[in-house]
């Protein structure tokens, strides 16, 4: 894919074929993502993503880098309670209780036999997803951007390549708006019920912006283990609390302090595992970005839904079809009979008449009215029946 096929999406097209929902999802959602696919990048491969304590014996480089290469972790059942005296930070304690905690690790036993009361392992919640959080942006910009390329293929620039001349403005040389309009009345004459795909492909790319962007809340939801659907609500939640109830629920999903087990050969030989712990300055940008993404997807999936809705009406309505034709016509308006006279031929079967429909409001979306009106006009003088029009 080249760079200005990319580009060339954000720029304000000259023909409109797409509605405004659609527009949402391949310039406003891939826009955030790639501006969010920025940031991040920028944080992780030219900053410094994460801080880890020294370690005797290791330069500070070499365990930065292993502790982000071979991933942190958390441990979850240290992640509810009183900071700074049952835990350092939310999730990082110690994996082994020992010591003053023969109770919690018996009991954590069960009391089974052949499990030593002063060790007890706790299970780890691996973190390192935070690498890939700025390429799975990336990818998924691209896949809001896919639907509108899919409809461009299928629309092919027909709309452009019929409106050659800009009849948009209001006063252009008559001669010209004439020859115009009849060129339009005589090609739309000759092509009613050709443009069943068309509408096919529309409607098909328009449904799949929904079931794109709702399987992208999936997808995301995955990758943060889980944790993405509730997000927003979370965030909601506690900041209605006192600031003595409020838990910090951004640390569950982007910790900003972690631990790492970094392992050595001492001197003797042995395998020496110590325990580091790493800040990770770039989740503060993560969990920022996350959450404009949440409230932003949220707005775009519930727009989306109606937009399907209203197009539901569309199918399922062709009176609403016929209104929505003639809102486009200059007044005074030409009757119900004409508008459907000069839209529909009555041999041609649902698909096609939807086709039909679809192409001409498109077609006259990108028109004044008085143009609109003349084009239905010069249609219906060539039906006997509907001369009166």
């Amino acid at each position: 894919m080249q760079l200005n096929q990319i580009t060339n999406l954000f720029r304000q097209e000259i023909v409109q074929v797409d509605s405004l929902n659609f527009k949402l999802h391949y310039q406003a959602t891939a826009a955030i993502f790639l501006f969010a696919s920025l940031i991040v990048c920028k944080g992780q491969f030219f900053g410094e993503p994460i801080h880890c304590t020294d370690i005797p014996g290791v330069s500070n480089q070499v365990v930065d880098s292993y502790c982000w290469v071979h991933q942190t972790f958390l441990v979850p059942s240290k992640s509810t309670d009183q900071a700074g005296i049952d835990f350092a930070h939310p999730g990082v304690a110690p994996d082994v209780f020992q010591g003053n905690t023969v109770d919690i690790k018996r009991q954590r036993a069960g009391g089974r036999p052949g499990v030593r009361p002063d060790s007890v392992d706790i299970k780890r919640q691996q973190v390192g997803y935070y690498q890939w959080v700025g390429i799975v942006l990336f990818l998924q910009a691209l896949c809001f951007v896919a639907p509108k390329f899919i409809w461009r293929t299928i629309e092919n620039n027909r709309m452009l390549v019929l409106i050659q001349h800009n009849l948009k403005s209001p006063v252009p040389p008559s001669g010209d708006r004439n020859i115009e309009v009849t060129r339009l009345a005589q090609y739309w004459a000759s092509s009613r019920g050709t443009h069943g795909f068309f509408a096919v492909g529309y409607l098909a790319c328009e449904a799949l912006n929904l079931v794109n962007v709702v399987g992208q809340m999936f997808l995301i939801d995955r990758f943060l283990g889980n944790s993405f659907m509730s997000y927003g609500i979370d965030i909601i939640e506690q900041s209605m609390k006192t600031p003595e109830e409020r838990v910090d629920v951004l640390s569950e999903v982007f910790p900003k302090v972690a631990k790492c087990t970094f392992r050595k050969y001492g001197y003797s030989g042995q395998i020496d595992t110590l325990d580091t712990m790493c800040i990770l300055p770039i989740n503060v940008v993560n969990e920022k970005v996350y959450i404009v993404i949440w409230f932003w997807l949220v707005c775009l999936a519930s727009m989306t839904t109606l937009y399907m809705m209203y197009l539901l009406a569309i199918i399922l309505g062709e009176n609403f079809r016929i209104q929505i034709i003639s809102s486009k016509l200059s007044r005074p308006r030409p009757s119900k009979e004409c508008v459907v006279a000069a839209v529909y031929q009555g041999e041609h079967n649902w698909i096609e008449r939807l086709g039909d429909w679809l192409f001409l409001n498109m077609l006259f979306s990108n028109l004044d009215q008085w143009t609109n009106s003349q084009i239905l006009k010069r249609l219906n003088e060539n039906q006997s029946s509907f001369s009166q029009c």
